[in-house]
């Protein structure tokens, strides 16, 4: 992301986090109740980090994994913050409403991690779904990211079994709530991040960061996004 971050005047925070184990939604909600709050205090005092240089109020997230459930969970809980998510191969989303069809299409209470019901008492955030339509949504999987051997079981009820039905359930439950959403399925791709993975969820925040300004489109074409050398790693909030 570094060309990107240097073509856009990007400034580009990317924490590693030390996660506890995924499969257990109970120490997923400890996870975030920690998380969430420490990268809000980091947004927050960016600008006296960088010795008081001036910082848009809202931000862009962009996480791969582990890393998707997290930034989507942040949109979802801190809509107000961000223009856009760019979330890659996430395992185990959060759903943006308090219920949600299960895989029967049975409406069933969707408790946080699951959803955002009890998120309140859980982590102490009020959710409030129309503000969550504000923010612009990127969900990328790629179509051979079906395994389910490292996924948590407790999900299959709310999303599917493997990742690619995950993130088309999960786009779905953006798109009723109003949120403008792109799902990218890439094809011959696996639990990876490609180039052209990368390019297109930058090209992704690009526009939406344009449309935020309300900057023409065709700015995006006259600041090119490079993509990233195959041994590049990305920045990214890891998996």
């Amino acid at each position: 992301l570094r060309d990107c971050a240097d073509a856009h005047g990007w400034i580009v925070i990317a924490p590693s986090m030390q996660y506890r184990d995924y499969l257990d939604p109970q120490q997923v909600v400890a996870d975030e109740s920690e998380i969430l709050p420490w990268l809000r205090d980091q947004l927050a005092q960016l600008s006296t980090h960088l010795n008081g240089r001036p910082v848009s109020e809202q931000a862009m997230l962009y996480g791969f994994s582990r890393g998707a459930q997290t930034v989507a969970r942040f949109g979802i809980l801190e809509p107000a913050r961000f223009h856009a998510v760019a979330a890659a191969s996430g395992g185990a989303y959060t759903l943006p409403t308090e219920t949600a069809p299960d895989t029967s299409g049975r409406l069933i209470a969707a408790p946080f991690p699951f959803g955002v019901g009890n998120a309140l008492g859980a982590i102490g955030r009020f959710v409030d779904p129309e503000a969550i339509a504000t923010v612009r949504f990127w969900v990328g999987v790629g179509a051979n990211d079906t395994s389910v051997a490292d996924l948590p079981r407790q999900w299959d009820r709310f999303l599917g079994r493997n990742r690619v039905e995950r993130a088309t359930r999960f786009a779905n439950a953006l798109r009723r709530v109003g949120a403008v959403v792109q799902l990218t399925v890439s094809p011959g791709v696996g639990h990876e991040l490609t180039p052209s993975t990368i390019t297109s969820a930058v090209n992704f925040l690009r526009a939406a960061e344009l449309a935020a300004s309300d900057q023409p489109p065709r700015l995006l074409a006259q600041a090119p996004l490079v993509s990233p050398a195959p041994d590049r790693k990305s920045t990214r909030l890891n998996s």
